[in-house]
């Protein structure tokens, strides 16, 4: 067993309750159904072509969420949802690692928002894995082709 195989599950299953609770928790319960998920002294960092976005500790992260929640980007009555795919773990010591993963925003017709790669930064604190960093690089626009409704045709 190498020293990924071990957290590998818990790690993946860590990044799909994150998406879930971004996409689907009720505001009034993200406290113990997203918050829990990152550090104390969390990094959230977001980077696209033409801003980027840092929050430090959880308050920032927590307001950050609040944000694109007022603003429709995310939370349980926008349709949105994040799938997180080909995820890959490393470890970086014998309590931490590095989870990279590719992943697709839809909206609510199903079709694709947005896309991108996540690199989360992964410590074992009190027997549970928990994000120390996460950086968002939000890849180019989907191409037409991709999102192109055919129903249409």
């Amino acid at each position: 067993m190498s020293a990924t195989d071990a957290p590998r599950t818990e790690i993946v299953d860590l990044l799909n309750r994150l998406a879930y609770a971004a996409d689907a928790a009720p505001d009034a319960a993200l406290a113990t159904s997203y918050q829990p998920y990152f550090t104390d002294d969390a990094v959230w960092e977001m980077r696209s072509e033409s801003a980027t976005d840092r929050r430090t500790g959880i308050d920032e992260i927590m307001d950050g969420v609040m944000q694109r929640r007022r603003i429709g980007r995310n939370g349980p009555d926008t349709g949105v949802r994040h799938h997180i795919t080909t995820v890959v773990v490393e470890a970086t010591s014998d309590e931490s690692w590095t989870a990279t993963s590719y992943y697709l925003v839809t909206g609510a017709d199903g079709l694709v928002r947005s896309s991108g790669r996540y690199t989360d930064h992964v410590v074992r604190i009190d027997r549970r894995c928990r994000i120390s960093e996460r950086v968002v690089q939000v890849g180019a626009p989907t191409p037409p082709s991709v999102t192109h409704d055919r129903a249409a045709d």
